[in-house]
C-alpha cells in the first residue's frame, strides 16, 4: 500500500506526513482551521502530489476548530479523492457530522488511523 518514503513537512499550525496515496494532518492545538490556513495544507499538497490523486487523513490529536467552509474550497481539488478524519473521542467524530454536508466527495470518522489507512485504499 505504502511504496513511497514518509516525507514530513511543518507549518507553524501543524505537521503534515506524505505517503504514497495520503497524506496524514496533524494540526495544533487552538487553532481555527480556516480558509487562509486551508489554503496553505492545499498548497503544500498540491506541491507534492502534483497531478497523483491522494486522500487528506486529519489525525486529530488535539482539540481546534475548523470553518466547515474549508470544505467547499477542498471539493473543488481534483486530485483530493477523499477526507478521513480520525478521532478517538465520539464527540469529535459527531462534530465531522456537520462538516461532512459541505465537502462533495467521501468523507468518513474512524476511531484509528489503521481504519482510515484501511478505508484509503478501498477508493484506490
Amino acid at each position: 500500500m505504502n511504496k513511497m518514503k514518509e516525507v514530513k513537512k511543518e507549518l507553524p499550525f501543524g505537521c503534515f506526513y506524505f505517503f504514497e496515496d495520503y497524506v496524514i494532518g496533524e494540526l495544533k492545538e487552538g487553532i481555527l482551521l480556516d480558509k487562509k490556513l486551508n489554503k496553505e495544507m492545499i498548497d503544500l499538497c498540491l506541491d507534492h502530489y502534483s497531478t497523483k490523486s491522494f486522500v487528506y487523513i486529519s489525525n486529530r490529536m488535539q482539540s481546534y476548530a475548523v470553518d466547515p467552509m474549508i470544505y467547499l474550497q477542498c471539493s473543488r481539488i481534483k486530485q483530493l479523492k477523499g477526507i478521513a478524519v480520525v478521532a478517538e473521542k465520539e464527540s469529535q467524530r459527531l462534530n465531522t457530522a456537520i462538516e461532512k454536508h459541505f465537502f462533495q466527495k467521501p468523507f468518513e470518522a474512524f476511531e484509528s488511523l489503521t481504519e482510515a489507512k484501511i478505508w484509503v485504499s478501498t477508493l484506490n
